[in-house]
This record gives structure tokens, sequence and C-alpha cells, in this order.
């Protein structure tokens, strides 16, 4: 479709300027593919996004007669939009934020044909259908009450996503695939043959540096203290490690302050994890800021009117830790990080000193920190840049004076920024030479975003400052495994079969549940045998060699969620009574147990005698995690001694979940009180071959399920992703006569 419009080394459509963008296939590719489906389009920083959406903007407008609005989080973001778009479309672009008045907005929105605008100020806007095709940029922020999620449920029209980083979390993609009304993602990574020819080689260089051995008395201190705290909350009854992560801390936090009905443990409990979170804090900027934050840090417990502050000024290990950081800050003993940022930046400039550089420090008081140091040097022209929010003695800054400081860092002015998160997104900031991170942060899409302010035009350098055995190497490893989990999990969603859809398409939604995990044989008296999937790491389990082969058959494939897939709505996770132990200790149960809910009928079996005693366990720690997995979670827990009783329990759940009392084949169940589209998609869905995003792809073709039964075969056949065999086999069954069994 769009390849008609190359000119050369030139795009030209009708509706761009003559020979102003230079073809990219990959970017051609992408727009046909929004073009045809609403698609989230994950894509590299710096490779075209917007001149993705302009191919899909001009075709469309050169289709059909309507408008597009162009949504981004940020006024800055959302000008860098409107700038492209205006200097190479023919069509008229304007633009709309907050500070465009109500009565102007309508005018706007009638003489142009497309907007570019904020997400809030479409939240009430009662004309969305008057735009053909909503484009959503960063568009993993699609999710809970942000606006994104709105204005695309209350469309009706085409949607398209834009992102570098939907994170890792499949559920999560799924939520912003859902929220966005989106059923395609299309994912390109720099490795990919088509990408890779356009990418700037980035050289990312890992700083690491040594905890100064005072910086160690004090990081010892406080560590006695988190494990005494620790203790305390054990001895109340929780499950909580020694050195749990700040992630199971804080699902402890939400499990406790949810409950209804609290007595006084639960009361002094959430205190002292409001102690623990405190002191992993104060921890956290000892290992990766450096004394002078641990100070400032310290410094608000005064004001700090919270139970959890004033317990904690009083215990002689933390008035030790202030005392050592007070006399290790008049000592102007800095962390390491300080010392060798100084030198990298010296360094780069040495080597071109018209070239700009980013730092990237997490933290206000670091990043006041580090300008009041770096500015006395007289080669160094800095500049701190930050949110707009003030915090307490921290004044914020505008959008007026962030626009100030980027213009004057673009001109040249200052050559280092030092910024918080706030240069992360959303702003328009300039590729620059080298980029520093001050310290890694554990989130990917934090990590991807900060790495594509540099290497877009030309190579680009990024330094990494790591604190050996703290927890900057743990964020780091952790980011990297996280964007390595993201590639994967995105290449999984967007292939057209999911495993678990391969094995009859076991896993629908909940509304509308379909099963063929009844075995059938050719002879019909014989009795339907159910079907048991079970995760491919469980081949070693004693239990597999007690199954009765002529009761159950037994699959292996990689299961997502749970260890033995038993029915439509039934998952079996399997654990030997000492892991059970092991995983409530490190918080893995809870974790795992959170994932089962995707089922109806989630089920924990325990293998073996729990000996709590021997592990050093509290009794009262194991039974509250037995009882928040039962009414918590509303998950059911069953103790099986034997590996022989777990197979026959398995085989029971299995044979009660897949067979009725007649063995008849138990196909299809829907639910009362099912909305009519998804009861239309569930009826298309058991037709041969046909999956979730087929069925829509279908319903949206013909209109109506009437329309899909009647299809011709040649009709079925311009489906995309059907073919001449499916839809032969898809028309055949439709209309083959019925033949009892």
């Amino acid at each position: 479709m769009l390849e008609k419009y190359l000119e050369g080394i030139y795009f030209n459509h009708p509706l761009l300027k003559k020979d102003r963008i230079k073809q990219r296939q990959y970017q051609i590719n992408l727009a046909e593919k929004g073009l045809k489906d609403n698609v989230l389009i994950v894509l590299p920083t710096g490779m075209g996004k917007t001149i993705i959406a302009l191919y899909i903007i001009a075709e469309t407008l050169l289709k059909e007669n309507t408008k597009i609005l162009f949504l981004a989080p940020t006024k800055p973001l959302v000008t860098q939009h409107y700038q492209t778009l205006n200097d190479l479309l023919l069509k008229k672009t304007e633009i709309i934020t907050g500070t465009t008045s109500k009565k102007k907005r309508e005018k706007i929105i009638q003489e142009s044909d497309i907007i570019c605008a904020t997400p809030q100020t479409f939240d009430n806007y009662e004309g969305l259908d008057k735009f053909g095709l909503i484009i959503f940029d960063e568009a993993h922020k699609a999710s809970g009450n942000y606006s994104y999620v709105n204005i695309a449920q209350r469309s009706t029209k085409k949607t398209l996503g834009l992102t570098a980083s939907p994170g890792n979390d499949k559920e999560k993609i799924k939520e912003v695939l859902k929220n966005l009304r989106l059923t395609e993602i299309e994912l390109k990574k720099k490795t990919d043959p088509d990408i890779a020819p356009y990418i700037n080689p980035i050289n990312i260089n890992w700083i690491k540096v040594e905890l100064p051995e005072q910086y160690k008395l004090i990081k010892e201190t406080l560590e006695k203290y988190t494990s005494y705290v620790t203790l305390l909350i054990q001895r109340y009854g929780f499950a909580l490690r020694t050195k749990a992560t700040q992630s199971e801390i804080l699902m402890l936090q939400k499990k406790i302050s949810q409950t209804e009905k609290k007595e006084a443990r639960d009361y002094q409990s959430l205190m002292l994890i409001s102690a623990l979170l405190k002191v992993n804090h104060a921890l956290l900027l000892l290992e990766t800021q450096g004394i002078h934050p641990l100070k400032e840090y310290f410094s608000k417990f005064k004001d700090d009117t919270t139970k959890s502050a004033a317990m904690m000024l009083k215990d002689e290990r933390i008035q030790k830790a202030i005392y050592l950081t007070e006399g290790f800050n008049l000592a102007d003993i800095n962390h390491p990080k300080l010392q060798k940022l100084t030198e990298l930046i010296l360094f780069e400039l040495n080597k071109d000193p018209k070239q700009k550089i980013i730092v990237f420090n997490n933290y206000r008081d670091s990043v006041k920190h580090l300008e009041r140091i770096l500015q006395t040097n007289p080669l160094l022209s800095v500049k701190r840049f930050v949110g707009q929010a003030t915090k307490q003695d921290d004044k914020g800054m505008s959008q007026k004076e962030q626009k100030e400081i980027i213009d004057d860092f673009k001109a040249g002015k200052y050559n280092v920024l030092l910024a918080t998160s706030v240069a992360e997104e959303g702003l328009d900031l300039p590729a620059v030479d080298t980029i520093i991170f001050y310290e890694p942060v554990p989130s990917e899409i934090r990590m991807i975003q900060r790495r594509g302010r540099t290497g877009r035009f030309k190579e680009g350098n990024i330094y990494i400052l790591i604190t050996k055995g703290t927890k900057d190497e743990v964020f780091y490893w952790a980011s990297r495994k996280k964007e390595e989990k993201m590639e994967t999990t995105i290449d999984k969603l967007s292939k057209k079969e999911t495993t678990l859809e391969k094995i009859n398409n076991i896993v629908k939604p909940k509304s509308i549940t379909q099963t063929t995990l009844v075995s059938t044989t050719t002879n019909s008296k014989k009795k339907l045998k159910p079907t048991i999937i079970i995760d491919h790491r469980e081949r070693n389990a004693h239990a597999l060699e007690f199954f009765n082969k002529e009761e159950v058959d037994l699959e292996f494939d990689t299961l997502d969620i749970g260890d033995y897939l038993v029915g439509q709505e039934a998952i079996i996770e399997r654990k030997k009574a000492d892991d059970f132990l092991s995983s409530m200790l490190d918080g893995r149960l809870f974790s795992q147990a959170s994932k089962l809910l995707a089922y109806e009928k989630p089920i924990i079996v325990v293998e073996g005698i729990l000996d709590a005693e021997s592990r050093n366990i509290n009794k009262n720690a194991v039974l509250g995690s037995i009882l928040s997995l039962s009414t918590d979670f509303k998950i059911p827990v069953f103790f099986i001694k034997t590996p022989k009783e777990v197979a026959e329990f398995i085989t029971l759940i299995a044979k009660r979940e897949q067979t009725k009392k007649e063995n008849e084949l138990y196909l299809r169940k829907i639910k009362k009180g099912v909305e009519d589209h998804i009861l239309q998609r569930g009826l298309v869905e058991g037709l041969p071959f046909v999956g979730p995003t087929l069925a829509k792809r279908l319903l949206e073709k013909y209109k109506s399920v009437k329309r899909v039964f009647n299809a011709s075969e040649e009709s079925l056949q311009n489906i995309d992703k059907l073919g001449e065999k499916k839809a032969k086999k898809i028309y055949d069954i439709i209309n083959k006569e019925y033949e009892k069994d």
C-alpha cells in the first residue's frame, strides 16, 4: 500500500512535503501494520516512532474524511510532535494543552485536521468519535486511572500505541493492550536485520568503586537494626525474610493494611514495617549516594511525626548511625562516585569540549549536592534540572524554567546537565554525546529511556557508576534481566498462537471457557480420558511414576503459571513441604499465589510433611501464611503425604473438571451475564484454527456472527492469517451435516 509512494531514497506521499523524508523499510512495514490493525508498536528510542505515526496519519487522511488525535503525556513532548507534523504534513495541525482555553479548544478542533494534545485535555471531551484515529505516545502509561484509558475506552474508532519500553510484566502489557483497545503487538529490537543498519553504536562502560570503610561502619549499624525489626515482625506471626526485598516488605504492608478487623499485632507490625522501609532507604542512600544525602535524610527525622520515626530515634543503633553520619560529613568523606564522576566528565570534555553530557541521579538532594561540588570546577558549566513539584525547601521548576534550561543546554551555555527522572521521558531534550548514570535503576523502562538520550545521530557513550557489593549491583542486573524478559514477553504476546492455544485453546477469557482437554478415541463406547498438561520442569517429579495411563493422558509443555493444568479453569501448583517453607520465607509463595489467580480454580498441593521447627520458623508464621492463602487469595491448600497420593489427587481433579457423569465431551461453557461482544467472539472462537485475535478480525470484517458463518470459502481466504487450507476447513465444518455420536 505505502510502497507506491517511494521515489528513490524519499517517501513522497501526496499529503507530505516533497523530498523531506528519507524512507526506511521497517518504518513503512510498521506503518502498514498500523493501518490494518489496532497495533502497539514497540521500537527503540530514536528509530522514528513519530515518522511511522506520520505515515499512518497521512494515509488515513488521504483515504478518509476524518480527524486525527495525537496524544502525548507532557506539554514539551506534545509541542515536539506538533513541530514535526507541522513541518512535514500538508494538512492543518494544531496543539491543545492545559493552557488552551475551553472556548478556543472547540474552534481548534473544528478547523484542524490533526490535534496534538495532552490526554487530560480530552478526558471529558464528548466528541471523540470525530477522530478516526487516536495515537497514544508513551503507550505504557495506559493503566489505572491515567487519562489514556478513559479516552480509548470512550472512543469506538481506530487506535495506535507507540512506546520504546512497555515493561516486562505480561499482565501489565495485556492491560495496556486492553485499555487502549489494541489487538496486535509489533516489536522491533536493535538486533533485527532491518533495524541494525540505522542503530548508532553505544559504548557502555561499568565503572565500579569500593564502599569506603567509614561507610561500612554505618552500613553495619543500620543492618543490625533491620535484623532486629524483622525479628519483631516475625514474632508477631508474619513471614518476612531477614533480608527481604523492598517489594516483599511492601507486599506484606499492603496485606496487613487491607485486613478488615485489625488486631494490636497488626498495628504494631505496620509501625515496624514503616521503620524497616525508612532504614532501608537510609541504606540505599548511603550505598549509592553518599554521606551528604544520608545526613539530609536523617535531619528530616526531627520533623517526622510518625510513630515509626519516633521509635527509630530512640534506638541506640539509629543514634549511632546518625552520629557517625554527621561526623563523616564534617570530615568531608564523600562517596568515591563523586570523584569518579568529575574524572569522567573532564575526560569526555577533553576529547571534545563542545559535547553535551547528562548525568542522571535519582535524588534531588544528591543532585543539589553534586551541582554545588561540580560548580567549583572552572572547566565545567553545570546546571541542575528537576521536576515541577516542590519538596520541602527544594523548589521545583516550572515548565517555562525547564524550557529555558533545555534551550540553553542546546545552545551550549551548559555542557553538563544534572537531571532527575524528569529528563528520562516526555521532554524535548537534545541528543547528547555522553550519559552518566550516577546509579543504576531497577526499572527496565527507565533504563531504556535514559539510554535513549544518546546515540541518536552518532556514536554515544554511557557510563554506569556502581558501588561493589551494594544495591547498585542488584539494581543493575535487575534492569538487565527485566529488559531481556520484556523482549521475550512481547515476542510471546505478538505470536498469533500462544503455547496454551496450541494445546487446544485451554486458556480463554474467564467469561467464556472452552476446552478439548478430554481425549477422544475411535471407539465411541470407550470412556473418555482427561488430559493433564504438565509443566516440563515437573519431569523429575516423583509423583509422575504413579499416574495411571489408563485413566489419564499426560502431555508436557511450558506453563507460565502452575505445574499441572487439569481443566479449563483449574490449575495446580505442587510444592514439596520444604520448598513451601522456603518460598514462604523468600516471598515467592505469595508472588506465585497472585499469578495463580489468573485461573478461577487455583489449587496448591503441598507434598510431604511440614517441619517448621527444624527450620527455626515460627509456627504462627506458617499458620498465618496458610490462612492468608485460604482467606486473602481464596486458594485452597491441600497437604498430601506421598507422591502416589498426589498423583491420585491430581487425577481426581482432572476427571472432575473434564468429564460429566455421562462421560460426554465437555466442549463449551458460557456463563451468565456476559457482554454480547464477548459471547459473539466466543462463538466464532469455536471454529477450527480460530483464536481470540482471529475471531476479532473475522467479526470486524463481517460485522456479525451470522455473516461469519455465511461467508464463502473464497471470502475467508482473504482474511489475514487464514489462507486457503484453513479457510477450507472452516467452511467445510460450518456446512457439513451433523453426524450423531
